[in-house]
């Protein structure tokens, strides 16, 4: 395992650790992660997907096809986005979750967020 992929994989586990401190996690809680990936290049890709264990009650949005992701998670609901118009109502989530995201669409802003309603 190289050290780019060391230091990736402690800052997301402790991002997660975060995550879970901050919220009370159930299974009525509905989130939304900005940014999924088809392909999965490492083993922290796709943190929560892998991670939550409420995959029924999560949604991944993506400008990426969900050919092989659904494959690997059935029990999430993959959502593709044009960028254009954001495909959901208001408070049809209560947690989002975004990582390692901003930095493809921007700089100089963290690379995770959390936001609750």
């Amino acid at each position: 395992m190289s050290i780019t992929h060391k230091i990736s994989s402690w800052n997301r586990n402790r991002k997660w650790k975060l995550f879970l401190n901050k919220f009370i996690i159930n299974d009525n809680i509905r989130i939304l992660d900005v940014g999924f990936s088809d392909n999965e290049y490492s083993s922290t890709d796709n943190f929560i997907e892998k991670h939550y264990p409420y995959p029924e009650k999560l949604t991944a949005l993506g400008i990426d096809e969900s050919d092989k992701i659904k494959k690997r998670y059935p029990k999430i609901n993959f959502v593709h986005y044009d960028g254009k118009k954001f495909p959901f109502k208001d408070k049809e989530f209560d947690i989002c979750w975004s990582n390692a995201v901003i930095e493809h669409v921007g700089g100089g802003m963290p690379s995770y967020s959390f936001y609750k309603r």
